[in-house]
C-alpha cells in the first residue's frame, strides 16, 4: 500500500508511457518532445549511468496541453 506522499508523487511526476497514453501518441514521440524541450523545466531524469528514465510533471504536461489547445469558433 502506498503512503499519501507516494500517491501525490505518483500523480505529480508521470512516466513517459503515462504521458504517451494521455496524449494518445507513441513513447518515442514523447521522447522527441522531451528532446525538443516541449515540457520546459518540468522534466527530470531519474536514470543512472547511460540509461535515461524521465518523469514529466503534471504541471508541465498541463501547460503543454493548454499551449496547444485550439478553440473552434463558429463562423
Amino acid at each position: 500500500m502506498r503512503t499519501k506522499a507516494q500517491e501525490i508523487a505518483a500523480y505529480t511526476w508521470l512516466r513517459v508511457s503515462a504521458v504517451a497514453e494521455e496524449l494518445d501518441c507513441s513513447v518515442q514521440h514523447v521522447h522527441d518532445l522531451i528532446s525538443a524541450d516541449a515540457f520546459g523545466d518540468g522534466v527530470i531524469n531519474i536514470g543512472t549511468g547511460r540509461r535515461s528514465e524521465y518523469r514529466i510533471s503534471r504541471e508541465a504536461l498541463d501547460r503543454f496541453l493548454r499551449a496547444r489547445t485550439v478553440i473552434a469558433r463558429a463562423s
